[in-house]
């Protein structure tokens, strides 16, 4: 496992990607949650009470509780496959949807745009958001391969089909770093180490007569005391047991 990140620098600098399942009463086909962190903000997808899906973002500051400080309403139906981060923007795609949030206030995080990827095929691999220069990322989905700009207004950006070459196929063949940390593991996951606090996601296993109940939390250690002082339930799964 990598080194734990110092002082105000993430665990997630190689976009950590966690992937949940099952949060809440949902109705939609996949309520997440998927959970990603960056910089000092930790996002992740939950239904609200009515089954309808949002992403909410949690900025992790000393001086406060773990909380969600804002929650957008999210076009997906299912936890995310790709994401990235570009300074405040997350970049997420479900399928065929590239969705771009825009974070930096944290109490109002905002949908920016939102693209329809076209289908090319049917590839195998992982998908997957590269950046490849200040303003465009390559996205490559098991549907196909795309361009995303975002340089100016939001309002201008574009993405656009390009082939599915090769290079594509053997980038989508590698397991992503982030992909590696989407499993339940028992030891707790390093996000981020600042003087006082450390930030990290642990399971909790619950296990009763006929079922098992995982829980995800991103916590807050006392570097002092090792003992955590705030905890906040990202999501939870349901494992029947015969």
């Amino acid at each position: 496992m990598p080194a734990i990140a110092r002082e105000h620098k993430t665990f997630a600098k190689l976009s950590l990607l966690v992937i949940l399942l099952g949060a809440g009463v949902c109705r939609a086909d996949d309520c997440g949650p998927a959970v990603y962190a960056y910089e000092k903000r930790v996002v992740f997808y939950s239904c609200d009470k009515t089954g309808a899906l949002g992403l909410n973002v949690v900025v992790l500051d000393d001086a406060s509780d773990l909380k969600i400080a804002g929650r957008v309403a999210v076009t997906a139906k299912r936890g995310f496959d790709a994401v990235a981060h570009d300074k405040d923007k997350v970049l997420i795609l479900t399928w065929d949807l590239l969705e771009i949030f825009d974070t930096s206030d944290a109490a109002h995080p905002s949908l920016l745009a939102k693209f329809t990827l076209n289908k090319q095929g049917k590839f195998q691999g992982y998908d997957r958001i590269e950046k490849e220069s200040e303003n465009t990322f390559l996205v490559l989905s098991g549907l196909g391969a795309g361009e995303l700009t975002i340089a100016g207004d939001p309002s201008k950006w574009t993405f656009k089909d390009i082939d599915r070459i090769s290079s594509h196929d053997k980038m989508a063949r590698a397991e992503p770093p982030e992909s590696q940390l989407s499993r339940e593991i028992q030891d707790a996951t390093p996000l981020l180490e600042t003087t006082k606090f450390r930030y990290e996601l642990v399971w909790k296993d619950k296990v009763r007569p006929g079922k098992a109940l995982h829980r995800e939390y991103l916590r807050k250690v006392d570097k002092t005391t090792q003992r955590p002082v705030s905890a906040l339930l990202m999501g939870e799964r349901l494992e029947t047991i015969d």
